[in-house]
């Protein structure tokens, strides 16, 4: 355990998941915060169809109650490289059968990873629902 491991507020497990991404629009930042702190927040949709829509896929390699870290190859997939600060729509599947966990995420942190870029993003705005769902996966994987 290092000193990182010591200041986390929620234990991380190992996840070979994908994270499907793509950042948020302005017109999309008032209806959001408007729904803080509601146990069903409307999580805006991927757009996967939308023309314009940049989704990035990323590898997630672990994830928390609190958020997930992951790394994908932002100049293939994404318009932009993500920076810290930019809020993202993120979709992953958890295996369990059920819908895809979707959430409003913040990249905390970015760094090279070989030809990837590593990030780490905190969930802002995410469903009891969803949080139960991931609370369950870590507690399964710890």
């Amino acid at each position: 355990m290092n000193d990182d491991d010591n200041r986390r507020l929620h234990p991380r497990v190992d996840a070979a998941i994908v994270v499907r991404s793509r950042q948020l629009e302005s017109s999309e930042l008032p209806l959001l915060a408007s729904s803080l702190g509601r146990p069903d927040p409307p999580i805006p949709a991927l757009n996967l169809v939308k023309n314009g829509i940049h989704v990035t896929h990323l590898s997630a390699a672990n994830l928390s109650l609190g958020g997930i870290s992951a790394a994908g190859d932002l100049e293939i997939d994404a318009e932009k490289a993500y920076a810290k600060g930019t809020d993202l729509v993120v979709e992953f599947d958890l295996g369990d059968g059920e819908t895809p966990v979707r959430a409003v995420a913040q990249v905390m942190w970015t760094r090279p990873q070989g030809d990837l870029t590593a990030m780490g993003l905190m969930f802002l705005l995410i469903s009891d629902a969803a949080f139960m769902r991931i609370q369950d996966y870590v507690a399964k994987h710890l």
